[in-house]
């Protein structure tokens, strides 16, 4: 795998013909992105280009990182910043579960406790009008990552629930304490599921709206 500079990215998308094999090497799945380059990379992304990226490989958006180093991706979403400050009122470990505000946003997040539950239990779901940035604050778990293009529809869209769900086999990410994932729409996820066995977790779920990514 072949680790490729933003700068390199910035210039492909651009349509600057010196980073053309760049598709000869996203064709055959052999490049790679970290997460700070992807932050740096996103807000650069224009309409056209984003698509050509989305054609070869939406895995590319579906980001997982250290919640301490959340503020790198301020520029992913524009709620990010103000949903920081939300988080900073109440201590998430201790509080209550249940649906909270992000002042000022149509953002708004969910504290949820629950013991995690074997893969063969576990749903396939997808959202349209909102991101899924899902933070585990304590505990630990899987969260299955497919395309929704690479799994088979369940149960159609609900507007009123803002899901779908699927079924289907992806990859499983570990997602340990402190550690968040960024879905996207197009993302589907299998969240909850145990490592070895089943074990208590402290998540904070938060809805971003879709229509705010640039």
């Amino acid at each position: 795998m072949i680790l490729v500079d933003s700068s390199v990215w910035i210039e492909y998308f651009r349509g600057n013909e010196k980073t053309l094999p760049l598709n000869e090497l996203i064709d055959t799945n052999s490049v790679c992105m970290n997460d700070l380059i992807l932050a740096e990379l996103l807000p650069s992304i224009n309409h056209k280009k984003e698509g050509e990226l989305r054609e070869h490989g939406k895995e590319l958006y579906m980001i997982v990182d250290r919640f301490s180093q959340i503020e790198l991706y301020a520029s992913v979403h524009p709620d990010i910043p103000e949903l920081l400050k939300a988080l900073q009122e109440i201590d998430p470990a201790t509080a209550d579960p249940g649906k909270y505000p992000v002042p000022g946003t149509d953002s708004f997040f969910m504290i949820q406790r629950y013991e995690t539950r074997n893969q063969q239990k576990g749903i396939w779901e997808a959202h349209r009008k909102f991101i899924d940035l899902q933070y585990v604050v304590s505990g630990e778990e899987l969260i299955g990552y497919q395309d929704i293009e690479n799994l088979q529809e369940d149960t159609p869209y609900s507007e009123e629930k803002d899901a779908a769900f699927y079924r289907g086999a992806g990859t499983m990410v570990p997602v340990k304490a402190g550690t968040f994932m960024l879905l996207y729409p197009h993302d589907g996820h299998m969240p909850g599921i145990e490592i070895d066995e089943p074990g208590s977790v402290i998540k904070v779920v938060a809805k971003l709206p879709a229509v705010s990514v640039s």
